[in-house]
């Protein structure tokens, strides 16, 4: 599972997507991708599901995309972004529909919480695949990684959702 590592860079703050390979020699970390600027917010969010009138219908009537979208675009309100036809908008930093986020048109990521938002870690959770990840670690993981706040029912709901129908009867560890 690929990382974002900071880099600074003459004072600023840089973000790069790495993965960890291994060789005869150890592990080697090689850079994948350049994700930009990292922009910070350090609002802390309560958790989603504080805020929801009946958070057990709500997450029990959604899907696990429309959950992680609802979370994310929370948490972006939450920091005062504001939601238009195009994604949502602060200022000069722009996100778009599908997350890629922009300052003055040039490539960004914003560190939330204990995480990052940017394209790459909404689409990896939004691509997660629970039946790979019995325990949910990985899920886990990619809720923090995309700077969502934790939360035991968002999470909860969100594993029981991604498991395959037949392999419902999991114990969860929180």
């Amino acid at each position: 599972m690929p990382f974002i590592r900071n880099k600074r860079i003459k004072g600023k703050k840089y973000a790069y997507l790495v993965e960890n390979t291994w060789t005869t020699k150890g592990p080697r970390q090689k850079v994948t991708k350049y994700l930009g600027q990292v922009i910070e917010f350090q609002i802390e969010a309560e958790p989603y599901t504080s805020t929801l009138e009946n958070p057990e219908e709500f997450l029990r009537e959604k899907s696990f995309k429309e959950i992680v979208k609802n979370t994310v675009k929370y948490e972006l309100s939450r920091r005062e972004f504001k939601e238009s036809n195009e994604g949502f908008s602060k200022g000069d930093i722009k996100i778009s529909k599908d997350y890629k986020v922009t300052i003055n048109g040039k490539n960004a990521v914003l560190q939330m919480n204990r995480g990052f938002l940017c394209e790459s870690t909404v689409n990896e959770l939004l691509n997660y695949d629970g039946a790979e990840d019995a325990a949910g670690k990985r899920l886990a993981k990619a809720i923090i990684a995309c700077g969502i706040k934790n939360d035991e029912e968002l999470f909860i709901e969100l594993f029981a959702k991604s498991r395959p129908k037949e392999n419902k009867e999991t114990t969860i560890y929180y």
